[in-house]
């Protein structure tokens, strides 16, 4: 299974909506008043992300409206309001500047227009996130070497990270995301590290099989060279 680090949405920011309901609903510990501003919060989260998620215009068009978003020109593929949204540069403010009919309500709340902002932010991990699990799995059986040097091997990992994985030993990439401690992040980054080192080693490998044999006359050379003990 995949451990609880590669799992956002058991994250802090959520934690107060998530045990509100748990509250209500297990405890009778919440009040109905809480729990109904709970529940008001929570269906216009999902309005609110529905919402930017159906917003799409082409490359063009959003540098006319957004001209403060960062945007790669070189692909001009329809961009949904969400992902518009996860530019730093751009607030909810400015969402309904440019669209007020779709999203000037999200505005009139303050931290419901907050709460947009983080899930929006959360929603691009989380999708990056995702990517990053469905590529560990396909390589979980995936070996590691057993003399791999996790306090040395130039990898993008946290000390925190080497010294755990120094100290576990895990066999397969498998193993790996299994340990606590260990993002999902840290866990690609050394799979990519191994595969790129045994391709690189089977390409060598393949090389030196593949290589033409020596001639008769080198072979001969080569004798004599060792033979008189220059090894």
């Amino acid at each position: 299974g995949i451990n609880a680090e590669f799992r956002m949405s058991l994250r802090p920011d959520n934690a107060d909506s998530r045990l509100t309901f748990r509250g209500y609903h297990e405890a009778g510990c919440v009040s109905q008043k809480r729990y109904e501003q709970a529940s008001l919060m929570k269906a216009m989260l999902e309005e609110g992300m529905e919402a930017l998620r159906s917003l799409r215009f082409g490359y063009k068009m959003w540098r006319q409206l957004v001209p403060e978003a960062r945007m790669n020109c070189h692909h001009n593929f329809p961009r949904s309001a969400l992902e518009m949204f996860q530019n730093p540069e751009v607030s909810m403010g400015v969402l309904a500047r440019v669209l007020p009919e779709s999203m000037k309500k999200f505005t009139e709340w303050k931290s419901l227009a907050e709460r947009l902002k983080i899930e929006a932010v959360y929603d691009l991990h989380v999708a990056n996130q995702k990517l990053e699990i469905e590529e560990v799995r396909q390589d979980e059986a995936l070996r590691l070497p057993e003399d791999l040097d996790y306090l040395t091997i130039d990898v993008s990992l946290s000390q925190e990270v080497r010294e755990i994985l120094d100290a576990h030993r895990p066999p397969t990439i498998g193993a790996i995301s299994r340990i606590p401690g260990v993002t999902p992040a840290a866990v690609c980054h050394l799979l990519r590290f191994v595969k790129g080192n045994h391709g690189r080693a089977e390409q060598i490998d393949n090389l030196s099989r593949t290589a033409e044999p020596l001639s008769a006359a080198e072979v001969m050379g080569q004798r004599k060279f060792e033979a008189v003990g220059y090894k």
